[in-house]
């Protein structure tokens, strides 16, 4: 809902900020005041066209700010992590537009930079402006079948889902039968490119591991000369010695020579004997080893590169087929399964057609029975709206849910919502044709059309916020008593900003704000007041008429006001 809204330098106003109510927030004021200012601006927000002429004269740019509350809205939640806008962890968004004198705008999300594509897409799950056509969800066509979904009820939901699992189905197999429609050159090259791949990697005739072997192959032929090095001085340390330093096979004897002789001496020598005995034997075979890996080592420049080129061999068909040689022998199998597809194509596109005219058969099925559902739920629609037009003095209107859908199987254009054409037809005078609701009326003839349809649909229209503008044009006495009682009822669903002249609306209000016109030194100004329970008195025995203020137009005006609010008491218990 719209907690705030703030207006800088707009037409006649310098700066004005309202904190709106939950419920029903009424905007009056005389003629010329600046309500339409305030209705204005909001519709700036919405990302209606903006003319600088708009900007309060004197003044080098204006702005507009709203904060709402979306608490509770995934959907509009939904969209702001798509567009990847942060939300505060208090849920509340603001946003604002500021218009320059130069003609440039500039429109922000929570303090970020957006275009106005985006501010108008999601302030138009925010705010539904009936009199700005394109903000308001039920004037579009394209919204008019998922009302009419969501008045039938939790049945016809269920079928929409089980339409959206065949559709998908229906459209994976068109998509695959378009594939394999295709010129059959296409298809031939198709074969002959898989054929080639397949062959490439079975030319190669990979192991599995090979290519960790060969990579260590080549570090060992890489590093030949500093390998031989190393392996050279430990064996002529270990085995041949050097001019001055005999080798360690030879210290060792010489050692193990001189503590056997002195072993009968004292047992524990002996046990050193021994030890040594041990060391002897294990330096020998570090001398065998040493000795055997060296006469293993050759380098050979042929070898050399026949690793090289294998290697690169191998990570030709890395960089083609898979990162792992596993990768690429499961990848050449899946090659062999679409070429054998290919090669016996007839048999599979047979298989596919069948496939297809099976699932036609029952998307069709289904989408007949959602048919049937949605004309019987048009009917009660219908029905539900001519009584709330009529009881708002529209008695001569005509509302049509229009349900067209396809004769036959082959006529049919199917979506994941079915195969109708579901459009909110309507008449609002005697002898003229059914039109799109959009161009049915305007002004306040829209506005009670709007109401009926939102006393119906209300608790359906997911928008959070509703604002009627010239919702009393043309009525009073008992009918401006019925659209303020539908007024209520549906601002117990939504938050509702109304702008009117007449003492019955008045005094439905939940929050009642004064627009007032007021000359400072050589400027008008527009200032906005909300008004206490006594200013709304006067303000709604005002709006019954006279200029002076009367005993006989406070009485009635405190009378209206109790009225309303034993209705709003009841309707809120109910």
């Amino acid at each position: 809902m719209l907690k705030e809204l703030i207006i800088e330098n707009l037409v006649l106003i310098d700066y004005a900020h309202i904190a709106f109510d939950q419920g029903l927030n009424i905007l009056t004021g005389e003629t010329g005041a600046g309500k339409s200012v305030i209705i204005d601006a909001i519709a700036l927000l919405l990302g209606e066209r903006a003319d600088k002429d708009a900007i309060r004269s004197g003044c080098d740019k204006g702005r507009i700010e709203g904060l709402f509350d979306i608490t509770g809205y995934t959907e509009v939640k939904d969209l702001l992590d798509l567009y990847g806008i942060d939300l505060s962890d208090d849920e509340y968004l603001i946003l604002s537009r500021e218009l320059n004198a130069s003609g440039k705008n500039v429109c922000r999300i929570n303090g970020a930079a957006v275009p106005l594509s985006m501010l108008k897409d999601i302030s138009s799950r925010l705010i539904n402006l009936h009199s700005q056509a394109s903000h308001y969800a039920l004037l579009d066509a394209q919204n008019h079948g998922l009302f009419l979904d969501r008045f039938a009820g939790v049945e016809v939901e269920e079928l929409k889902s089980e339409i959206s699992k065949y559709y998908n189905k229906w459209q994976k197999l068109n998509a695959e039968l378009s594939k394999w429609s295709a010129d059959p050159q296409i298809r031939q090259r198709e074969m002959d490119l898989l054929s080639y791949q397949i062959n490439e990697i079975e030319a190669a005739r990979l192991r599995p591991g090979e290519d960790v072997e060969l990579e260590q192959q080549r570090t060992i032929y890489n590093n030949y000369q500093r390998i031989m090095d190393v392996l050279l001085e430990a064996y002529t340390s270990l085995y041949n010695g050097e001019e001055e330093q005999p080798p360690l096979i030879d210290v060792l004897g010489d050692l193990q020579k001189g503590l056997k002789g002195i072993s009968d001496i004292d047992p524990k020598l002996a046990k050193i004997s021994d030890d040594i005995d041990s060391i002897i034997y294990d330096v020998e075979e570090l001398i065998s080893s040493v000795s055997n890996y060296m006469d293993t080592m050759e380098y050979s420049p042929a070898q050399a590169d026949e690793i090289e080129d294998r290697l690169n061999t191998i990570n030709n068909l890395k960089r083609k087929y898979g990162d792992t040689i596993e990768d690429i022998s499961a990848y050449k199998n899946k090659l062999i399964e679409k070429l054998e597809i290919y090669q016996n194509s007839q048999q599979y596109i047979q298989n596919l057609e069948e496939d297809k005219c099976e699932t036609e058969r029952e998307l069709y099925s289904i989408c007949s029975v959602l048919s049937e559902k949605r004309k019987i739920a048009a009917a009660q629609l219908e029905s539900q709206v001519m009584a709330e037009l009529k009881d708002i003095a529209m008695e001569n209107a005509i509302f049509k849910v229009s349900v067209i859908s396809p004769e036959n199987m082959e006529d049919a254009r199917y979506t994941q919502n079915g195969f109708d054409d579901i459009n909110f037809l309507m008449t609002a005078n005697p002898g003229e044709p059914l039109r799109p609701l959009a161009k049915v009326a305007s002004g306040g003839e829209m506005s009670r059309i709007m109401l009926a349809l939102n006393a119906v649909l209300g608790h359906i229209d997911r928008v959070p916020t509703m604002i009627f503008d010239e919702i009393d044009a043309g009525i009073s006495g008992k009918t401006a008593h019925k659209v303020a009682q539908k007024l209520a009822r549906i601002s117990r669903e939504h938050q509702l900003i109304c702008v009117t002249h007449l003492a019955q609306i008045a005094s439905m209000a939940d929050a009642h704000y004064l627009i007032k016109k007021e000359n400072k030194g050589q400027r008008t100004y527009t200032r906005t007041y909300l008004l206490d329970p006594n200013q709304r008195l006067k303000e709604i025995a005002r709006l019954l008429g006279g200029i002076e203020l009367s005993s006989a137009s406070m009485s009635y005006a405190r009378e209206m006001m109790d009225t309303s609010a034993a209705f709003k008491a009841n309707t809120a218990a109910s």
